[in-house]
């Protein structure tokens, strides 16, 4: 996250945020033995302030982004134009913009689908492991309870959006001979979210 969102209630801006020293994505890595240098692939939900902050960190890898959503980040809607900060995205990025579902490896290891709804370009990551499939689920829901009951965020592009996505995410929960975790940040161990072909990780400066 950008650095000058900490604190930004005490400045008046309305969006407070509060992390901790070892909170940033740089720290996330250490405590798995890496660094920024290490990761050749970041797949990111969505660019909103408080989950694109640390893509200046990894100007080699490659970022992969659903289309619409970095087109929106650039030129977004007044009711959501305060959630996107061009700090956080506009640098000399590697961006891999994507229309779709998206084989990252061309495996199935791990492939990204759009659930728009939190925002128009929203994609989560469907990854497949030893252990069965885990959905990266980005903000698709904050609570699986909420997703659920189909009470909707506050943070919000489309309503209309926002519960086919549900559906979506559901069933691949219910696709037979496959064990899914929806929950919003798995527990990978380091050598589990290593992917196919190479040093990948799936992160936006929130692994546990």
């Amino acid at each position: 996250m950008n650095p000058k969102w900490r604190g930004a209630n005490d400045a008046g801006e309305g969006l407070a945020v509060e992390m901790r020293p070892n909170d940033g994505v740089v720290s996330k890595l250490a405590q798995l033995d890496l660094e920024p240098a290490d990761i050749s692939h970041v797949v990111i939900s969505h660019v909103l302030f408080d989950h694109a902050g640390g893509l200046r960190f990894f100007p080699h890898a490659r970022v992969i982004v659903q289309v619409s959503e970095l087109r929106f980040a650039h030129w977004p809607a007044v009711y959501q134009r305060e959630l996107y900060d061009r700090d956080d995205f506009d640098h000399e990025l590697q961006w891999v913009e994507v229309d779709g579902d998206h084989d990252v490896f061309g495996d199935g290891a791990i492939v990204t689908t759009p659930t728009p709804g939190h925002t128009p370009g929203h994609q989560e990551a469907v990854v497949q492991l030893a252990s069965g499939v885990h959905v990266l689920v980005g903000d698709t829901h904050y609570l699986q309870t909420k997703m659920r009951e189909r009470r909707l965020p506050g943070v919000l592009w489309s309503p209309d959006a926002m519960v086919p996505s549900w559906h979506k995410l559901e069933e691949i929960e219910r696709t037979p001979g496959r064990q899914a975790d929806l929950h919003p940040r798995p527990r990978l161990r380091r050598d589990q979210a290593a992917g196919a072909g190479g040093l990948v990780r799936v992160t936006e400066g929130k692994l546990p």
